[in-house]
């Protein structure tokens, strides 16, 4: 009996076990890996160059400007864009000058004539007669960029001269009356963008107004000066209407160009720099092939039928204009370092045989 009960037991213990393990549920596990994820680049921050320029987005210089900008930003992919900013909404000449010195502003329009304010190196080009034509200028803009703009302008300003190209020379009068003989200059009120022009205007008799770009034009408009010594081709390209009477006498000459923060150069790839340098060289290039042979026969037929007079002084006056204005050049030449006075009358003489 007594195995009985002992075999009854252990049934009972069996089965209840075997009951106990079908009532709970199976614990399996399942192997897990880890999310995975596309590797993430940080987006490409394409650094902006705001380039300034006086002149409005119809100008010839402007639009040749803008097509230089778009060709670099084409090559410089989302590292660099070029955007250029036209008609001074940025400022005026001399201070976005300033501002791309510093960083301010990364590039602008770069006119020596106005800069010979701040600095007379830039000032010769302002010298009366001091070129024989348009190709001994550009040929003296060469070389004095060689010589000692390029330097000067790295070293004192920071700035890379990228582009340097003669612009419409400073023929001798644009304004509301008319300028023919020597004695027709006294008594007016006169719009110069430099020293050395002011300083010829006033051998001539008349009242020379030193005036940014922006405000030359706006100021023949409302009176306050009776004309410039702006010429055709500032009036054809940027329609000065006011200005109604316009005296050729190959006067003084003019030059424009472009630069950049010297910082903001280096710290470009060197494939871009050379890039940005060919580029604008090409401006520069088809610049001094519009001024020099396309618009000055243009600008005289187009303002002529429109009803502006245009009068070129004959040799025996201009010569009278010479006289008067004899001792600028020298004066000028006063101002600066002898070296550097020596070096660019030698360029002078040199481009003008």
């Amino acid at each position: 009996m007594k195995k009985l009960v002992f075999l009854f037991m252990v049934c009972v213990l069996v089965i209840g076990t075997l009951l106990g393990s079908c009532g709970e549920p199976e614990e399996t596990t399942t192997a897990t890996t880890a999310p995975t994820t596309e590797p993430t680049t940080e987006p490409v921050e394409t650094k902006v160059l705001r380039l300034s320029h006086p002149l409005p987005p119809f100008d010839r210089m402007v639009e040749s400007t803008i097509q230089a900008a778009e060709e670099f930003n084409a090559i410089a992919g989302d590292e660099y864009k070029i955007e250029v900013f036209a008609g001074g909404v940025l400022g005026g000449m001399l201070e976005v000058f300033d501002m791309v010195q510093v960083g301010g502003l990364e590039m602008c329009d770069f006119a020596p004539d106005y800069l010979s304010e701040k600095d007379l190196v830039f000032g010769a080009q302002g010298i009366p007669f001091a070129f024989k034509d348009a190709e001994a200028f550009t040929e003296f803009l060469g070389k004095i960029r060689a010589e000692i703009w390029n330097e000067r302008l790295e070293e004192k300003y920071n700035l890379k001269l990228l582009s340097l190209n003669l612009t419409f020379p400073h023929d001798g009068w644009c304004g509301t009356v008319p300028i023919e003989t020597l004695e027709d200059w006294t008594g007016k009120v006169v719009w110069v963008g430099g020293p050395a022009e002011a300083e010829a205007v006033t051998a001539l008799g008349a009242s020379p107004m030193t005036l940014d770009w922006g405000d030359g034009y706006p100021a023949i408009e409302k009176g306050i000066v009776d004309g410039g010594t702006y010429g055709l081709g500032a009036a054809w390209m940027l329609e000065w209407s006011a200005c109604t009477y316009y005296t050729v006498a190959d006067f003084f000459v003019s030059s424009g160009g472009i630069v950049m923060n010297l910082d903001t150069f280096n710290d470009m790839p060197k494939d871009l720099q050379d890039s940005l340098v060919e580029i604008f060289k090409a401006h520069e290039d088809r610049m001094v092939q519009f001024f020099t042979y396309e618009a000055p026969q243009q600008a005289e037929a187009d303002l002529t039928a429109g009803g502006a007079e245009v009068y070129h002084v004959p040799a025996d006056e201009r010569a009278k204009w010479q006289e008067a204005t004899k001792d600028v050049g020298e004066s000028y030449f006063s101002k600066l370092d002898p070296e550097i006075a020596t070096l660019i009358k030698s360029i002078m003489d040199e481009v003008n045989q």
